[in-house]
């Protein structure tokens, strides 16, 4: 009987052992499972951001139709996605290596847009300061001299002379922070490849291009 008895209590104690085994088991397969899934999330929003990121660049040396208006919604769309995907990695079961790496690559990333959207900016304001300065001009070089046309339309004409002086200048100061930031980009990009190794990077070949098209 006891022999009996004690034989059951292992028989119990051997389950039980399995289960708790089991348990043990199933939650580990379910840890990597969700950071499979999660590393898979941060890929494919990173993968997203870097080919839109390209577009962007790729029109610096390749002609392109896109406007203004287009160009600048796309940036400020792109550059919130970017954000929206580094906080969201900060918050996933992500390895801390992956994480530092991700957060690095997309501020370099976001700055790269806000220098480039910048340079746009500036190089548009240089565009229609030339153009004034070219009416000023024609309008002076047109005017009948007298003495109360004359002082008003000099003063109009080096008004516009100084504004589009003024706008190259900025321009000058944007495109040199729009490099910088690039190589700062290519220097990041090559840092954190190792430990992104599965992730969609901006190419070299594409900032490369951007940089000799500056």
């Amino acid at each position: 009987m006891k022999s009996k008895l004690r034989m059951g209590a292992m028989a119990v104690a051997a389950i039980v052992i399995a289960m708790v085994a089991y348990a043990q088991i199933a939650q580990i397969l379910t840890e990597r499972r969700i950071k499979r899934e999660a590393v898979q999330q941060q890929q494919d929003k990173m993968a997203v951001n870097s080919v839109g990121a390209e577009s962007l660049l790729k029109t610096e040396y390749i002609s392109s139709s896109i406007s203004y208006a287009e160009f600048f919604d796309k940036a400020a769309e792109r550059n919130k996605s970017i954000d929206s995907a580094i906080t969201a990695a900060q918050a996933t079961k992500l390895d801390p290596d992956s994480k530092v790496a991700l957060l690095e690559y997309g501020q370099a990333l976001e700055e790269t847009l806000r220098s480039q959207s910048m340079y746009t900016r500036k190089r548009l304001a240089v565009s229609n300061a030339a153009d004034n300065f070219k009416r000023a001009v024609a309008d002076f070089a047109s005017s009948p001299y007298n003495e109360y046309s004359y002082p008003w339309e000099k003063k109009r004409t080096d008004d516009a002379k100084a504004e589009a002086e003024n706008a190259v200048k900025e321009a000058e100061k944007a495109q040199s922070d729009f490099k910088n930031s690039l190589i700062e980009l290519r220097k990041v990009t090559k840092k954190t490849s190792s430990t992104l190794s599965g992730y969609r990077l901006v190419s070299d070949e594409v900032i490369a291009k951007t940089i000799t098209s500056l």
